[in-house]
């Protein structure tokens, strides 16, 4: 009976001392840890939930915007940088401020970022008759890559464009800053 309680009690010390092994935490005495990951794959269903996030730039930049009396064409040149790489925001001329937004009148070319995060995008716009107004213009370049969700379309940068110049039968030319811009637009 002496040698059954014995057996009994080898058993039950190996098992204590195997789940104490297993559920220690500690870490060993040369005080560096062991790390598991585990991962997981799961086939997608109809049920599968995706994640989105709104991408967080932080650009600057300027818009070069010059007007031909001779063509009446409008030309408006884009420099940021501090874009994520390889990003793209779609960019626009709106009526009114970055204050108080309005509605689009010149869509202009996409901002796409290169592998650094700097971008530069020129678009022409032709037919512009009266030139580049005193003020109620304002550019523009959206979070993108499109404008199908609200995030989509939040603003990144804004710049109002001021025009000292509004002769009619001189080049125009307006130099805007284009700073971080707050809200939405559409």
């Amino acid at each position: 009976m002496n040698r059954k309680h014995g057996s009994f009690a080898i058993l039950g010390l190996l098992v204590a001392f195997l789940l104490a092994a297993c559920g220690s935490s500690g870490s060993s005495g040369s005080g560096s840890g062991t790390t598991t990951t585990s991962t997981t794959s799961a086939t997608p269903t109809a049920a599968t939930t995706m994640a989105s996030a709104t991408l967080a730039h932080v650009p600057s930049g300027t818009a070069d915007i010059t007007w031909d009396p001779s063509t009446k064409a409008v030309t408006v040149k884009i420099v940021l940088a501090g874009l994520a790489p390889g990003s793209t925001h779609p960019s626009h001329i709106h009526t009114g401020s970055c204050a108080n937004q309005g509605a689009v009148l010149h869509p202009l070319q996409n901002i796409v970022a290169d592998a650094t995060g700097n971008a530069t995008a020129t678009t022409t716009i032709p037919n512009v008759a009266s030139g580049i107004p005193a003020s109620g213009w304002y550019v523009n370049v959206h979070n993108g890559p499109g404008l199908t969700t609200i995030d989509q379309f939040l603003p990144i940068v804004c710049g109002d464009i001021t025009n000292t110049t509004t002769s009619t039968t001189a080049m125009q030319t307006v130099h805007v800053m284009l700073n971080a811009a707050s809200g939405a637009s559409a």
